[in-house]
C-alpha cells in the first residue's frame, strides 16, 4: 500500500512559466496547456529534504523543461528536474494534455492558503495479487466516502486493451492490406506492360543491345515506377507530421520521440514491402521480354 497526497490545477504556458486557467474559454491554444499536479515531496522515492519554500523538483510527461508555476502571488521555481515518475500513470489516468508534477515541501501549507484554487486529493493504491484485486475493488467501492474514485487495475487494463488493441489491429491490418493492393496493382500493370515491350526489346537485341543493357534498362523503368509512390508518401509524412502528432496527443500520446520512431518505423516497413515487390517484378519482367 503506498499514498500520495496531492492536488490538481489546470494551466498554461504563457512566457515560460506555467499559469492557472480559471476560464478554459480563454484560451487560444490548447497545446499550451498543461495539467499541473502539485504533490507532497515527502511521498517522492529520492527526496533528500533538500526543498526550500517557492521550490519544487518536477518531472514533465512530454520531457519539457518547466521554469516554474505562478499561483496568484505564490510563486514556485523550479530546482531539478527528474527522469522519470514511476506513478505517472497512477496519479493522472486519463487526461489529452501534457502532465506536469511539481514536488514541493510545504504542501499542506499551499493547500490551506489557496483553499479556493487547490482542492485537497489523496491517491492510495493496494499492491494486491490479480485473484484478489476484484474482491478488494468492492469492498472498497462500497466504504461510505463522500467523494471518490476506485480502480481496479485487470479490468482497467481489459477494457483498454479491447478499445485501443482493436484499433491497432484495424490500423495495421488496413495498413498492410492498401500497401499490398498498390504493390499488386503496380505489379501486374508492369507485366502486362512487358508483354507489350515484347517486341521493343526483341528490336533492341537485334540492332546490338547486350543483356547487360537490357537489363539496366528493365530495373531502371520498373524502378522509377515502383519508388514514385514511396517518395510521395516520404513527402506526405514529413508535412502531415505535425497534425497526426497533434491528433496523436487527443489519445494521451506526448513523447515526439516515441512518434518520430513510429513514423520512421512505418515508412521503413513500408520501403521494405515495396522493395520486395520491386525486385519480383523486375525479374518477371525480365522474364517475359526474353521470351
Amino acid at each position: 500500500e503506498f499514498k500520495i497526497n496531492y492536488s490538481v490545477l489546470t494551466t498554461e504556458l504563457k512566457s515560460d512559466e506555467l499559469k492557472i486557467i480559471k476560464d478554459r474559454e480563454s484560451l487560444e491554444n490548447f497545446n499550451t496547456m498543461n495539467m499541473v499536479f502539485l504533490i507532497d515531496a515527502n511521498d517522492l522515492d529520492g527526496y533528500d529534504g533538500s526543498l526550500n519554500p517557492g521550490e519544487a523538483w518536477y518531472f514533465s510527461k512530454d520531457g519539457s523543461n518547466v521554469p516554474g508555476i505562478l499561483i496568484e502571488d505564490l510563486e514556485i521555481k523550479t530546482v531539478k528536474k527528474l527522469s522519470d515518475y514511476k506513478y505517472t500513470n497512477a496519479v493522472n489516468t486519463m487526461s489529452v494534455f501534457n502532465s506536469v508534477y511539481f514536488f514541493v515541501e510545504d504542501l499542506d501549507n499551499i493547500k490551506e492558503k489557496y483553499s479556493d484554487i487547490l482542492d485537497d486529493m489523496e491517491f492510495i493504491a493496494f499492491d494486491v495479487k490479480d485473484a484478489d484485486s476484484i474482491e478488494v475493488y468492492r469492498e472498497i467501492s462500497n466504504l461510505p466516502y463522500e467523494s471518490k474514485r476506485v480502480m481496479e487495475r485487470s479490468s482497467e487494463k481489459a477494457e483498454f486493451m479491447g478499445i485501443y488493441g482493436s484499433v491497432f489491429f484495424v490500423g495495421i491490418f488496413l495498413g498492410f492490406v492498401f500497401i499490398i493492393a498498390t504493390g499488386l496493382v503496380i505489379y501486374y500493370k508492369q507485366l502486362s506492360e512487358g508483354y507489350e515491350d515484347r517486341y521493343r526489346f526483341k528490336v533492341y537485341r537485334n540492332v546490338g543491345m547486350t543483356e547487360a543493357e537490357v537489363k539496366k534498362s528493365i530495373f531502371t523503368q520498373v524502378k522509377t515506377i515502383f519508388f514514385l509512390p514511396p517518395i510521395t508518401a516520404g513527402i506526405h509524412i514529413a508535412v502531415a507530421f505535425g497534425t497526426v502528432s497533434y491528433l496523436l496527443t487527443m489519445i494521451g500520446l506526448f513523447n515526439i520521440k516515441y512518434k518520430i520512431m513510429a513514423f520512421v518505423g512505418v515508412y521503413v516497413f513500408y520501403l521494405l514491402v515495396y522493395g520486395v515487390i520491386y525486385k519480383l517484378t523486375s525479374n518477371s519482367y525480365y522474364k517475359i521480354i526474353s521470351e
